[in-house]
């Protein structure tokens, strides 16, 4: 299933996300594989839409991207032309984030056939958020060696509310992660950093091919204050995954318990002979998402694939896309557009809108 690939290709240990949701309830992890295989479904039947009205334009190169060729070396490091531009324009739009002292920046490239990682790139700002240096922070996602930066709730309800922005090129998110802290002996080689609790807003940038394919997401992380997280909630409580999956707690209380969060694991929680009340909600809110998701995708398949020359009955954001496909793309410091709240899905930022990347290098397979 495409969304588990990429999951398991961002670089986290494996053997920490395996455990996490091996542990995960079995009627839970059936509703996991559900919504992944409908967001699927979803996606496999947009770039059905989006094969219609290419053919119907005629050729469309990876202008979508804003990039002008990828060059030879480019072509043979990558499996395809497509993510050989997409990681080009990663490392090119870099260097407009390599000086930023507030935001953390990360971004992926994925073949858009396997949806496997061929490429990443972060700042520096995003090395220090996590103690560590630029250098080895890419080597250890580049080895599959970075340790999961939330409580295992807090990721499992992040991994569930992505489901529902699957579509969405551009949301926004407060969360709560863990980042390195001051004090201890994080100071000295081979010291392992000082972890303390943090609540941060996460722009999530989505770039797909000219067929719909994902091939890119990016973040930009910014540390926000508890009242901060507080307004969000009460403003876009869409955007804050926690409370999507009834988690209540404010944002202080979120930070005072979070020594406490970090030690109750999901297999702690799934062993409690009363059972975990965080993992009941958690199901529940799943299971709604789930029906939404393939009401969408219901939606989706009854509608007829546009003929050739037409741009009839295409969904949402690629008939806008492809209308503009040589429209400029938007300057990067352009606000970013807001995800959609359950159950729909918004999709009309344009080509790369707010598109913006870490540092000119990063990391990619050996040839």
């Amino acid at each position: 299933v495409g969304p588990l690939i990429r999951h398991l290709s961002f670089g986290y240990r494996r053997k920490e996300l395996v455990a996490l949701f091996d542990h995960v309830p079995p009627s839970m992890a059936q509703l996991l594989l559900r919504g992944m295989r409908t967001t699927q479904d979803i996606a496999e039947r947009r770039a059905e839409f989006s094969a219609g009205v290419t053919s119907a334009l005629g050729s469309i190169d990876d202008g979508v991207f804003g990039v002008s060729g990828g060059g030879d070396l480019a072509n043979a490091l990558l499996p395809s032309a497509t993510a050989a531009a997409a990681a080009v324009s990663a490392a090119a739009d870099g260097r407009m984030w390599e000086d930023d002292t507030v935001h953390g920046h990360l971004s992926w490239v994925f073949d858009p056939v396997t949806q496997e990682r061929v490429f990443l790139t972060c700042n520096q700002r995003l090395s220090e958020m996590l103690g560590m240096h630029r250098e080895e922070l890419l080597a250890r996602f580049g080895n599959y060696d970075v340790r999961l930066v939330n409580v295992e709730m807090d990721h499992l309800s992040m991994a569930i509310n992505d489901l529902n922005f699957s579509e969405t090129r551009l949301n926004e998110q407060f969360v709560r992660y863990s980042l390195a802290g001051l004090g201890g002996d994080s100071g000295k080689p081979g010291a392992a950093p000082v972890r303390r609790g943090a609540l941060v807003c996460v722009n999530k940038i989505r770039h797909f091919d000219s067929l719909g394919r994902l091939v890119r997401v990016t973040f930009l992380l910014r540390e926000v204050g508890p009242d901060e997280y507080d307004e969000a909630v009460m403003r876009w409580p869409d955007k804050c995954p926690l409370f999507m999956m009834g988690d209540l707690r404010s944002g202080r209380q979120l930070l005072e318990d979070f020594a406490l969060d970090s030690r109750r694991t999901i297999r702690c929680l799934t062993s409690s002979r009363r059972g975990s009340p965080e993992l009941r909600r958690t199901e529940r809110a799943l299971r709604t998402l789930c029906e939404r998701l393939e009401g969408r995708a219901r939606e989706l398949m009854s509608i007829q694939t546009p003929p050739h020359g037409s741009f009839a009955d295409v969904p949402g954001s690629y008939s806008s896309v492809l209308r503009n496909v040589k429209r400029p793309r938007e300057l990067a410091n352009s606000s970013l557009e807001d995800g959609a709240a359950y159950p729909s899905q918004g999709d009309d930022s344009g080509p790369d809108a707010g598109m913006a990347s870490g540092a000119s290098g990063g990391w990619s397979p050996p040839a």
